[in-house]
């Protein structure tokens, strides 16, 4: 596959999943929140609304708001957009299946990083 398209898809994939991400966190706060637990497939597959304002297992949820921004959104942010140059630039050398893996995560970290410091949940 050629450069162009690779970092092409590379590109659409990251706003294409960062945007299913902002869109699936909406209907679940939109349909979980202030609601009982759903349950299905006899409790095997269950859904509740919960907000994680830390890192992961709630890493950092009762840091100082300056501190949590610096660790948590800002860090992170130079991460990530680091982690899309390295992408961009090797898309030459690397497979699209990888490119595409690297879109997951960036689009992942991005969207909780949204919701960090945009929306501050």
């Amino acid at each position: 596959m050629k450069r162009f398209w690779k970092i092409f898809l590379f590109c659409f994939a990251c706003i294409s999943l960062i945007g299913c991400d902002r869109i699936t966190k909406d209907i679940a706060k939109q349909n979980l929140i202030d609601k009982p637990v759903l349950s299905y497939f006899h409790d095997v597959l269950r859904l509740e609304y919960t907000e994680n304002t830390g890192a992961a297992f709630g890493f950092g949820d009762s840091l100082n708001p300056a501190i949590s921004f610096w660790l948590l959104g800002f860090l992170p942010l130079v991460f990530l957009l680091t982690f899309f140059v390295y992408s961009i630039i090797q898309s030459k050398k690397l497979s699209a299946l990888k490119l595409f893996s690297f879109a997951l995560i960036i689009a992942g970290g991005l969207g909780n990083i949204i919701d960090r410091i945009i929306f501050h949940r």
